[in-house]
């Protein structure tokens, strides 16, 4: 059975939503409650049981081209995501895209604005700039985020609590204008390890695999995937564009989050909270 959630993010509200802080050792607002959370299905353990997620209006406007949506299948075999579009003030039903299929392990990004050129019927480009209520459904178990590049920052729209230990979709050491980075923060009495399987984003091929440095008690590491990448056995390339990582082991509990910063800007985005898409 193909469940719904809904997505209905208020752009307006991008400010207050702020997960958003340099990417040396201070702790991000809001970055602690999505740093640890459920396992996600398939590949990577039991299923999440995430429960449908819904949100407020709206998705797009003026912002389609730098509005982001991340898919990630956390299931054990391809699927597809379905969008559904509605008008954001009346509720009416505008048309529907089905995504291209993502492998298992696998993760798909794509602009609202390519949404809205890939749906059924076809639209206009004034739709480009209508404002967008998109209940999102998928045939697999895993995540979605909606997520908007302001230019000096991307801010994760969603505040549902998915990820963790199954971050999707992290930018790689080849993703163009954004560098990505885990952050481990040890809350424990001990100092400890996480090693990490490394999957492509795009196939969900395992690349290789990352054992962190140790983090102190009470401290916190952060490494950029570039960094990643090179300390991975074996080597990952760096033209990989981005990077699904799978927490397999620690030696102390751990909190992982996914940072990102756009390139020129001396700010980090928290963004480890994702949306529960089920099968």
């Amino acid at each position: 059975m193909i469940r719904t959630m809904r997505l209905g993010v208020t752009l307006a509200a991008a400010g207050a939503l702020a997960s958003i802080a340099a990417f040396a050792g201070t702790a991000m607002a809001g970055g602690g409650g999505g740093e640890r959370g459920a396992l996600v299905g398939g590949p990577f353990g039991g299923d999440g049981g995430f429960g449908a997620a819904t949100f407020l209006p709206a998705l797009g406007g003026a912002n389609a081209s730098s509005t982001l949506l991340r898919f990630v299948n956390a299931g054990s075999a391809a699927g597809t995501v379905t969008l559904t579009l509605y008008d954001a003030g009346t509720g009416a039903q505008v048309a529907t895209y089905t995504s291209a299929s993502i492998a298992s392990a696998a993760g798909l990004q794509v602009t609202l604005s390519q949404v809205i050129s890939g749906a059924t019927p076809t639209l206009g480009s004034a739709d480009q700039t209508r404002v967008y209520n998109v209940a999102a459904t998928a045939t697999f178990r895993g995540t979605v985020q909606a997520l908007l590049n302001t230019g000096s920052a991307i801010v994760n729209q969603v505040a549902c609590g998915v990820g963790g230990r199954f971050l999707g979709y992290v930018e790689g050491p080849g993703f163009t204008n954004v560098t990505g980075a885990i952050r481990l923060s040890n809350p424990s009495t001990t100092a400890g390890t996480a090693t990490f399987s490394i999957r492509d984003a795009a196939t969900g091929t395992v690349l290789g695999t990352y054992t962190s440095a140790s983090v102190p008690a009470h401290g916190n590491v952060t490494v950029t995937t570039a960094a990643l990448a090179a300390a991975s056995s074996p080597v990952i390339p760096a033209t990989t564009a981005a990077l699904n990582i799978v927490q397999t082991a620690e030696t102390a509990r751990l909190n992982v989050a996914h940072l990102a910063t756009v390139t020129g800007q001396t700010v980090a985005s928290n963004l480890t909270p994702a949306c529960g898409l089920h099968d």
